[in-house]
């Protein structure tokens, strides 16, 4: 067995990407990492370890979970473990692969604050975290016990020492290792994504398109927290935050300074209890509309963050196919014809076509090198076409309540009601 074959080495060791190689199984320098330093296997064990892991990547349930070198990384470990407590049954670990429970992922924001209790919009729980007081009561918000409710006290008390009072995310995942980390970032960015496109609150905080992403929220360490390191630099390296720039020219010698600024995102100021429930029906939703919401909601925040005006548009168009065509592939002209559709007064209609024939040319002039400034100039910039994507965001969330599609093909159905007037609009309030 590829337990009995473990023993000590002095080889770099490797995770499981390297192992995922089979030129680097056979090489004599192969190592893991062991409870107490690297590992290797022997020739002879090699075999059996191989066809284990191959088997376990061969299921479906597996595939599903998990990433091939992450089954690798956990194999490995319970090998390295397994080598030096002979009572570890190896073919339960192996099930708890295969059907393993959900994680559950924590991680501190940047350029977010949140005032209020801990709450949950959906998939993502947030909270303030500052003593040990918070963290007993997220982890009472959250139903964690025992060594669960200790690692995050444990967690929170580590990053306080290092960022003082902070934002934590939450979010639960099937999925295991870095499919789960994936899963958490997904969640956060559509929570973001469906704020943007929803709130009615953006300017009123100073949340404007076109600044670029310097203030996107984002996982600490991953995101730069401006406002932040501002504090941090308050006394020395200051300069680190803003530009100054000299130019020499027919006007003389000036000094240019420019700064992004640092606004973080007032989360539960940007959404009131029906925004709230809104984003978190569209987080957990899984009809056709839902879907299609949170896609083009991670465009639209691409589009929103962008400091170039071409950069935005051509994002926020990707959003408007999202939201007209989804997964279908349809001609220019059958999205034209779904934009006027969402209209509910049938005047404006030709109006609406002619906007978005407009929108279309501007895409196609930025995608394929044309005139595509003065283009974009002429029909109001790249926010006049966010304020396009939100305002068909709201049609289609009428559409969802009047029609409830659940899959793709009933979304098509409903698109085909508008059309030939078999489905009509309601009036809606808020929804404009």
């Amino acid at each position: 067995m590829a337990r009995d074959a473990v023993r000590s080495s002095d080889a770099d060791p490797r995770i499981g990407w390297a192992w995922l190689d089979p030129a680097y199984r056979s090489s004599a320098d192969r190592a893991f990492i062991g409870p107490k330093g690297a590992l290797t296997i022997d020739d002879d064990g090699m075999p059996a370890l191989v066809d284990a892991v191959e088997e376990l990547l061969r299921d479906p349930r597996v595939r599903a979970k998990w990433r091939d070198d992450d089954v690798w990384t956990v194999a490995l470990s319970l090998i390295g473990v397994a080598s030096t407590r002979p009572e570890i049954d190896l073919e339960l670990a192996a099930k708890r692969i295969v059907a393993p429970t959900p994680v559950r992922q924590f991680g501190a924001l940047a350029n977010m604050t949140w005032e209020s209790n801990p709450s949950t919009i959906g998939t993502v729980t947030l909270a303030t975290m500052g003593s040990d007081g918070d963290a007993e009561r997220l982890s009472s918000h959250l139903g964690l016990s025992g060594a669960a409710s200790q690692a995050l006290s444990s967690h929170a008390e580590q990053l306080t020492r290092e960022f003082g009072p902070y934002v934590v995310a939450s979010v639960v995942s099937a999925r295991q290792e870095r499919l789960a980390h994936d899963d958490f970032l997904r969640s956060f960015d559509d929570l973001i994504g469906l704020t943007l496109l929803f709130s009615s609150e953006l300017e009123r905080h100073g949340i404007v398109s076109g600044r670029g992403a310097t203030n996107r929220p984002g996982i600490r360490g991953l995101a730069l927290d401006r406002d932040a390191l501002g504090k941090l630099l308050s006394e020395k390296g200051a300069g680190e935050l803003g530009a100054r720039v000299l130019s020499i020219g027919d006007w003389g010698a000036r000094n240019s300074f420019h700064w992004y600024s640092a606004n973080s995102m007032p989360l539960d100021s940007l959404l009131d209890s029906r925004g709230r429930a809104l984003v978190g029906d569209l987080l957990e939703g899984t009809d056709a509309i839902a879907q299609r919401l949170r896609v083009a909601a991670r465009w639209y925040a691409r589009a929103f963050w962008a400091d170039a005006d071409e950069d935005a548009a051509l994002a926020v168009s990707v959003a408007l196919d999202s939201l007209l065509t989804g997964k279908e592939a349809v001609p220019g002209a059958v999205s034209k014809g779904r934009f006027a559709l969402l209209e509910r007064e049938p005047a404006r209609r030709a109006e609406r076509f002619e906007r978005y024939d407009e929108v279309y040319r501007v895409r196609s002039a930025i995608a394929h090198g044309g005139d595509a400034s003065r283009r974009l100039q002429s029909i109001g910039g790249s926010r006049s076409m966010l304020a396009d994507a939100r305002w068909v965001a709201r049609r289609l969330l009428e559409l969802r309540t009047v029609a409830a599609p659940e899959t793709d093909s009933d979304l098509r159905d409903a698109w085909n009601g508008l059309q030939w007037g078999t489905s009509s609009w309601t009036n809606r309030p808020g929804m404009d």
